[in-house]
């Protein structure tokens, strides 16, 4: 099969219809015990922010119809991965019952068009999906937004929410703060989607040859503390190093290489992702093993996959892809301190302001299967 029908077919899921409207995952909760009574609800939509929202030179803004309410949020200009960060209020009086029965729907639309071709993609779901959920809300869920006119257009981007339900004596629980690091977090886990709505599998391939120029990581006090345990003989290199790979959640890491500044590996690691995935980078940590405290970390390298494929429905497009070729590692200052200040650098927070080495990666993806557990990490012959 061509490459560019192997990327068009990533995108055309088989969604289940129902007249016009995708099939939307609903609660499984015995509602027959609950309360008949009317009541007074507040619903909080708490909608954080978008990604890889299909279209080009957009102006996105997220509605959110709860019932028969609807409220939008502020308009984020040119920009397929909006930052809204707003909350959104309803107010119902009415039984328990009748409430898990509300339905939500999230839609994100292209304000610079006009109402009629304006939306990008929609997902629908019940409340009665976040009333049996903990206190009854869920924290930082991702939706898969689809077309509802057009089940073979398959994904049109995702959205991040939070939404709490509050009854009489209820309290609200704060969510987490989202961080920078959300692509290192589970994110399937996390993902609603239509039912009927299929994934298909991938794999990520990085393969890590080598590196070059890693700096010195143990002190020589630690050094003198090896020579006396006799973990350590005569003048070796202070480092060593080996390679951590994280996507999706996922983490796999290279063997390591003792006592050298140039380790060679010529390792494949396999990662299994369901796509499309809204992972946009592919983290590279170079590490260095520690026998006396936890393993520290030289420094930290992101690969930005939208800049390393194309889904350009007018074009062929292709999936990332990447070398052989070097990617330079910046962190902290290369001399070795103890409890540095500067080390959130080497974990990625920040423009490192220091070269701490080089590796030789390579980057593939094949569509159509995960790896199974005796593929993850295999030597490259």
């Amino acid at each position: 099969m061509p490459l560019r029908h192997k990327i068009k077919k990533i995108f055309k899921n088989d969604h289940r219809y129902y007249g016009n409207l995708i099939a939307a995952p609903r609660s499984t909760m015995d509602r027959s015990k609950l309360s008949t009574k009317k009541q007074d609800f507040q619903v909080r939509v708490n909608i954080h922010e978008g990604r890889k929202l299909l279209g080009g030179n957009i102006h996105p803004v997220c509605n959110v119809h709860v019932g028969k309410q609807s409220k939008h949020t502020r308009v984020q200009k040119s920009t397929n991965k909006p930052l809204w960060d707003e909350v959104l209020f309803f107010d119902f009086n009415c039984s328990a019952f009748d409430l898990c029965d509300e339905p939500v729907t999230i839609e994100v639309l292209n304000s610079r068009k006009i109402r009629s071709d304006s939306l990008i993609g929609a997902f629908k779901f019940d409340l009665g999906l976040v009333y049996e959920s903990n206190d009854h809300q869920f924290f930082h869920k991702w939706v898969l937004l689809t077309d509802p006119e057009d089940k073979e257009s398959g994904a049109k981007g995702y959205v991040k929410i939070s939404i709490s339900i509050l009854g009489p004596g209820d309290k609200l629980k704060i969510p987490p703060k989202s961080s920078s690091a959300d692509d290192l977090v589970d994110i399937e886990s996390n993902l609603l989607r239509p039912a009927g709505v299929q994934l298909q599998p991938a794999t990520y391939t990085v393969k890590i040859y080598k590196a070059e120029d890693v700096p010195k990581m143990d002190t020589d006090y630690f050094e003198g503390m090896k020579r006396v345990l006799r973990m350590q003989h005569g003048d070796h290199d202070l480092v060593d190093p080996y390679m951590i790979v994280s996507f999706a959640g996922k983490k796999l890491k290279t063997k390591v290489m003792y006592k050298t500044y140039t380790p060679e590996w010529d390792q494949e690691l396999n990662i299994g992702v369901q796509m499309p995935s809204m992972c946009e980078q592919l983290m590279l940590r170079l590490m260095d093993k520690d026998h006396f405290n936890r393993d520290d970390i030289i420094a930290t390298h992101f690969l930005q996959l939208t800049r390393l494929s194309s889904a350009d429905p007018d074009d062929e497009g292709f999936l990332p892809t990447f070398g052989p070729a070097y990617v330079n590692f910046y962190g902290s200052p290369r001399e070795s301190i103890v409890d540095d200040e500067l080390e959130p650098l080497n974990r990625g927070c920040g423009e490192g302001c220091s070269f701490r080495g080089r590796a030789l990666v390579e980057l593939t993806v094949n569509i159509g299967q995960e790896p199974s557990k005796d593929e993850l990490i295999r030597d490259i012959d």
